[in-house]
């Protein structure tokens, strides 16, 4: 009976190690489980504010480009009106067009916080384009209308 008492004893604190010791290794990959979605919970924020600013920026931007022609154009039809004039159809045919350009901006700025992360680069890059078109052109009509 003694010989069996120490291999039990043995067996019983061998076992219990053996627990002791599986409940601490998944402790730790349990840690560096959390660690790792700490991490990518942390890059998923990032991005998410960094794609927010972006799309900020695109939206002063196109409120800036709107807000510079609004002004020149008031400026514009202010002055036919004091000196009593009227535009030939050219002028007028343009600057609906640039009234046109205009509204399809304005829409832009609707579509912007609807834009997720995997269709946004290719957003931007043509509302970019879309703005800078439409900038140039208002340029282009003021300088060839007003003297």
């Amino acid at each position: 009976m003694n010989t069996k008492r120490p291999n039990r004893i043995f067996t019983a604190m061998f076992t219990f190690i053996l627990l002791i010791g599986i409940n601490a290794c998944n402790n730790g990959s349990m840690n560096s489980d959390d660690q790792s979605d700490g991490e990518l919970n942390d890059k998923t924020e990032q991005i998410k504010k960094d794609l927010q600013q972006q799309k900020e920026a695109l939206k002063s931007n196109i409120k800036s480009a709107i807000d510079d022609f609004d002004t020149k154009i008031a400026s514009f039809e202010a002055s036919f009106k004091k000196k009593d004039e009227t535009m030939n159809e050219k002028t007028k045919e343009t600057l609906d067009e640039l009234k046109d350009e205009r509204k399809k901006l304005e829409l832009r700025l609707d579509e912007i916080s609807d834009k997720s992360s995997d269709t946004w680069e290719d957003f931007k890059s043509e509302v970019t384009d879309e703005t800078r078109a439409f900038q140039q052109s208002v340029k282009t009509f003021y300088q060839e209308n007003i003297k």
